[in-house]
């Protein structure tokens, strides 16, 4: 019994560590590749045949990779495709505003439409992310003005009715 609880706490620790471990992906651009912490990548949006990435730093990199390809990659580190032209890194979503399919607000205030027929995926995914029954929040306020927040280290939700401010 002490060898298997020895067994299982070595085996909780090494998978912490590994968890603790910086992830990267590698991308092509046109001076080589470059190797990006996933966690630094705020949001990627796509023009066609082309994806842009916008990082932490506020750089931007331009990759020759449909957003397709960088969606199957990224899906697994709370990526969520709000739009067929925006993969967003969930980590980084300070507010939500509902509406026909809503916007969410990205640090750096950057607005991103979330399209009608990825909404309700998106509020499940929400839900995963925060561990918070973020739907009922949106759904059970009937104001359009209403906004949906994010505390930074994301253990908060609030629910503000905008036009308690004007």
């Amino acid at each position: 019994l002490n060898d298997t609880s020895a067994k299982l706490d070595t085996l909780f620790h090494n998978l912490k560590n590994i968890q603790g471990m910086s992830k990267k992906i590698c991308v092509p651009v046109v001076t080589g590749l470059v190797f990006l912490e996933i966690a630094d990548i705020i949001r990627c949006e796509s023009d066609i045949n082309y994806t842009t990435f916008f990082l932490k730093d506020k750089q931007k990199l331009v990759v020759a990779k449909t957003l397709k390809e960088f969606e199957e990659m990224l899906v697994e580190y709370n990526f969520f495709r709000v739009h067929n032209s925006h993969l967003i890194n969930l980590a980084y979503i300070k507010s939500y505003n509902k509406g026909k399919g809503g916007f969410v607000t990205l640090s750096y205030r950057t607005s991103i439409e979330v399209s009608t027929r990825r909404k309700e995926d998106f509020i499940k995914a929400m839900e995963q992310q925060y561990k918070y029954p973020a739907s009922s929040a949106v759904s059970g306020c009937n104001n359009l003005n209403s906004r949906l927040y994010f505390h930074t280290d994301f253990s908060l939700l609030i629910l503000i009715n905008s036009s308690f401010w004007k």
